[in-house]
């Protein structure tokens, strides 16, 4: 899962609106020594999740029959998923974190919203392809907790996006999708039988 343009997105609102005064990181959470000293804020997509081909109604996603450029041939479906944002600042101040959970979640939920459809992976000739699309975004949780590390401490506030939304996919192959693991199987059955009757004739 590649989803790096929903972080750079991201990165530049949170750029504009905190500007020089905050440390932005995008990534997840590494803590130091100097965590808490000067106010800090990380950005990531943690998870990535697949419904099952079920959408919110209980209809189960059916996949179609698609042509890709020839003479690859294969499938694509819409499956609805989910994917998980998570925005974390640091603080050693509880006012100053305060002011920033304040500025940062109303401009990530609005950031959110206006991410564009993006890839998440695809292959030369876009043979195969996986996208992000027809999303919204809301806002699951917000925590603030206290954090020590040894001899030093800081405070710590979470915030929990998601963007619940349709993991598009579309997978082709040259000359299509084949299983080829069947007729293996078979042949093995039959050697076994062939060797049985050997026995049998034997004894």
């Amino acid at each position: 899962m590649d989803a790096r343009f929903v972080e750079r997105f991201l990165e530049a609102r949170l750029k504009r609106l905190l500007g020089k005064q905050v440390l932005l990181t995008r990534g997840p959470l590494v803590v130091s020594q100097f965590s808490g000293i000067r106010p800090e804020v990380y950005f990531y997509v943690s998870k990535l999740e697949d419904f099952g081909g079920i959408t919110a109604e209980g209809a189960v996603i059916a996949r179609r029959t698609v042509k890709g450029p020839s003479p690859f041939k294969g499938f694509e479906e819409e499956r609805p998923g989910r994917m998980i944002v998570q925005v974390i600042c640091l603080s050693g101040s509880y006012d100053i974190l305060q002011e920033l959970l304040r500025m940062v979640l109303p401009s990530v939920l609005l950031g959110l919203e206006a991410v564009p459809g993006f890839s998440l992976g695809s292959l030369p000739r876009d043979t195969v392809q996986l996208r992000f699309d027809e999303f919204r975004a809301c806002l699951v949780s917000a925590e603030v907790n206290a954090e020590s590390g040894g001899e030093y401490s800081y405070l710590r506030g979470t915030l929990v996006f998601h963007l619940d939304g349709f993991i598009h996919v579309r997978v082709t192959e040259r000359g299509g999708l084949s299983r080829k693991s069947k007729p293996k199987i078979e042949k093995i059955t039959r050697n076994r039988s062939a060797r049985t009757r050997t026995r049998t004739r034997q004894s």
